[in-house]
Parts: structure tokens; sequence; C-alpha cells
């Protein structure tokens, strides 16, 4: 069995040096967004002016209170984009997406704010196209989500409990044409086990500096760019042929022949194991060739 690789603690590359600029409309007062807004006139009267608005920016933490309030309000079910953009705190509470309802919500931008889970179902989030984590505070609990209209992830800064439902969860959002992180945490399974991804339409997958990711399977026949840059425990990739069973329908669908790819390995461990590299699609290879660092110069961070 391997060995879990260690990591770099979350306080030697602290969110707190990454302090955001605050958005230019903040909402802070989340009680004046609420449809019944209470007796305050002043407060009914921003509710009366904003309630059109289909852009919500809050640029203080949010509780779960505030965010069940935002979600229940006029404002929240016209919400095409919600950006949450705090200045980090180890005290920020913890909110539950996964309780709330976003019925127009395409954008979602979420910056130093402590999160539950990644658990977006489509019956909540049936528009959402855009997601965005950064920064988030303490550690995210599991990936469970069900996005078919997403086409965007951004995730910097984020560190999972239970990576199990990475694949799967990823694997629903078919016309998911980009996956970009950068230091995405705790995705190491162990005992032979894979991530696998199922990608019909994406272009673009990276991961840079998930440095406890050990294997990956990948089916994504549009793939032009793979950058599992400094991924210290990668120990094998493999590029699938075939789709793999139990993803039916026709945004699963591709016709025509599969793109050529470039793929970053630079100061990975050792060149993985697998298909990645000797794949007919395989365009080219940046990194851990035999002139470029060895696996104990790469690993030496640990």
């Amino acid at each position: 069995m391997d060995a879990k690789p260690k990591k770099a603690t979350r306080a030697a590359t602290s969110a707190k040096n990454l302090k955001r600029k605050k958005e230019e409309t903040p909402a802070s007062d989340i009680s004046d967004m609420a449809a019944a807004g209470g007796d305050n006139a002043n407060a009914k009267k921003t509710l009366a002016t904003s309630s059109e608005e289909t852009k919500v920016h809050i640029d203080s933490g949010l509780t779960q209170k505030d965010l069940e309030e935002l979600a229940a309000s006029e404002r929240g079910k016209r919400a095409t984009e919600l950006h949450i953009v705090v200045e980090y705190d180890d005290d920020t509470p913890i909110i539950d997406f996964g309780v709330v309802s976003f019925p127009n919500l395409e954008t979602l931008d979420v910056n130093c704010q402590a999160v539950k889970a990644f658990n977006f179902q489509a019956k909540d989030y049936p528009k959402l196209r855009h997601l965005t984590m950064e920064n988030v505070v303490g550690n995210i609990e599991c990936f469970d989500f069900d996005l078919p209209c997403l086409e965007t992830i951004s995730l910097q800064f984020v560190e999972v409990v239970d990576p199990a439902g990475f694949g799967k969860s990823i694997s629903r959002s078919p016309r998911l044409t980009s996956f970009s992180s950068y230091k995405l945490w705790g995705l190491y399974v162990g005992g032979g086990k894979y991530h696998t991804l199922v990608l019909p339409n994406c272009h673009s997958l990276s991961l840079y500096r998930s440095d406890d990711l050990d294997r990956l399977k990948l089916w994504a026949p549009m793939l032009t760019s793979l950058d599992l840059q400094a991924c210290y425990g990668l120990r094998e990739v493999i590029i699938l042929n075939r789709k793999p069973a139990g993803y039916q329908g026709k945004e699963y669908e591709f016709h025509g022949q599969p793109s050529l790819y470039g793929v970053n390995i630079v100061n990975t461990c050792s060149r993985p194991k697998g298909n990645v590299l000797t794949h007919p699609r395989c365009a080219s290879i940046d990194g851990n060739d035999s002139g470029d660092e060895g696996p104990q110069d790469a690993c030496s961070v640990f």
C-alpha cells in the first residue's frame, strides 16, 4: 500500500495574506435583502431599490441564517450572480449551500468564507454555470454535487476531508470545459483506487499543487491541456479510450477525432505510471524528462 505523502501545512500558505478587495456594491446587512424586510424604513427602501438587481455582492462573513434569508428573499430568487468576497478570518461561520436554493444563479464566487461541503444539487442550482471557491476557511467535508449546466470550476487553497466523491461529482457536469485548481488538497485515495473523471467537453484540466493526488483515470476526448505540475504524490494517470459505463445521454456523446493534448509533470516525484505520457494523443510533455530534476529533489519540500 502506498504511504500517504506529507503536505505542507495550511498555515504555511495562509490565505490571510491573500485578502481580496471588497466588492463595490456591498450587501453586508442581509436583512435588507430579505423579503420580509422588517419595520425599518431605510431597510425597506434598500429592498425596494435593489430587489430588481440580479448581482449580489457580500463583503462580510455570512452566517447560515444570513444565507437562508438571502435565498428566501426575492432578490435571492432572482439573483444570477452571487459574490461572497470577505477578509480572511479563522472564526468565519460555516455555511451550507446544500440546504438552500438559488433557482436563477449562474455564477457563484466564494472567497475566504467557511463552507461545509461541495453539496450543490441540480434541483437547487439548475442554472449554475461558473463556480469559484478560494481560500476556504477550514476544510470542506466532501464533494457531492450534481450540476449538469456547469461549464467552469476554479478552486484555490481548498482542502477536502473525504475525497471519495470527487470524480463522480465532476463527471456529473458534462458541459464542463475548464477545471482549474491550485492547492486542492485531500485527494489521496490509496489502496489502488482511482479518481475517474468523465469529461466529454473539457479542454483544460489543471490540478496544480494537488500535493497528495495519487491516481487518476480520465476520459476527456476534447482535452488539450493537462496540468499536473507539483502533484508530488502522483503515482499513475490513465487516459481512457472509451467512455466508462454509466454515463448515458446526448450530453455525454462524442463524435469525431479526439484531440491531442500537452501534459505538465514538472516537479512530480517521478514520471507517473499509466499511459498519460505514451498515449498517441500526447503531443508534448513538460517536465521530469531525463534532464529534469529527480524525484528526491522534487519531493524535498516535504
